[in-house]
Formats: structure tokens, sequence, C-alpha cells
């Protein structure tokens, strides 16, 4: 059998079947949460309080999963065991973003401070070359080439 009942938030005429009674259910017109009344409950005063025929049209509401203690006990256990997901994917997350920094930080930290030793380097031996071939560049190729460290 078939009620049909005002919705108690906008007044919206809703259809629902028998079997939903006592289930928490929402108006798909305004979205309020109500638990849907049995055939004796319906109030009379309801500008909508008739029992229409069984062939009528689908029911505008949604039936929601958690129907008892149970089922609301079982949603909330599933909604820890997703926000224990979350800190630990979150958790994943920061460690991969270490390895990551570590992996691309430091060797290119390396490779420059080591570019900037090698043109050091390059540029003090030009400059003490410089210094040299001032000094009396026609002495011993030999002995410059010691002294460079060549």
């Amino acid at each position: 059998m078939r009620l049909t009942f005002a919705c108690e938030s906008c007044g919206h005429e809703l259809h629902v079947g028998d079997r939903h009674t006592g289930k928490k259910a929402k108006c798909r017109h305004c979205g309020h949460i109500f638990t849907v009344p049995a055939a004796g409950e319906i109030d009379a005063q309801s500008p909508v309080a008739t029992t229409p025929p069984e062939n009528a049209a689908e029911p505008e509401l949604i039936v929601t999963a958690a129907t008892s203690e149970k089922d609301e006990e079982r949603a909330i256990a599933a909604l820890r065991d997703l926000a224990d997901s979350v800190k630990n994917i979150e958790a994943e997350l920061v460690r991969f973003r270490k390895m990551i920094f570590r992996l691309v930080f430091w060797p290119l930290l390396l490779s420059i401070l080591l570019g900037a030793w090698m043109w050091w380097s390059a540029v003090s031996q030009q400059r003490q070359l410089e210094k040299l071939l001032e000094k009396g560049g026609g002495g011993d190729m030999n002995k410059l080439l010691k002294d460079l460290g060549l």
C-alpha cells in the first residue's frame, strides 16, 4: 500500500510505499530529512492525507541507508575508517615530499657547489698565471707549470 502525506518542512506532496514506514527519508523538493510516518500517524489535518491507489507514480523521496541504530553505527565506523585512511594518505604525502626534497635538493645543491668550486679554481689559476706572466714571463716553462701545480 502506498502512503501520501505532506513534507513537514515545505508541504510538498510525497508518495511512498508503506514498507518504508519508520525509515529516514529526504524530501526531493526541499531536502528536509524526516522519518516516514505510519499510515495511522499521518495527520488528518494535513492537506494531503489520503492513500493513493497502488499503481501511483514512483516515490518522491529518497530513503536513506541508515534505518536502524546498528546501520548508523556501521556508517559511523565506516566514516572513521575513511578518516583514518585520509590521515594515512596525508602522512604518505608528507613522506613523499621529503623523499623528493632529498632526491632533488641535495644533489642540485652539491652540483651547484661543485660547479662554483671548479669555476673559482679556474679563475684563481688564471689569476696566478697572469701574475706570473706580469712578473717576468720569459722564465722557465717547467718552473711556471710547477708553480701553478700542473
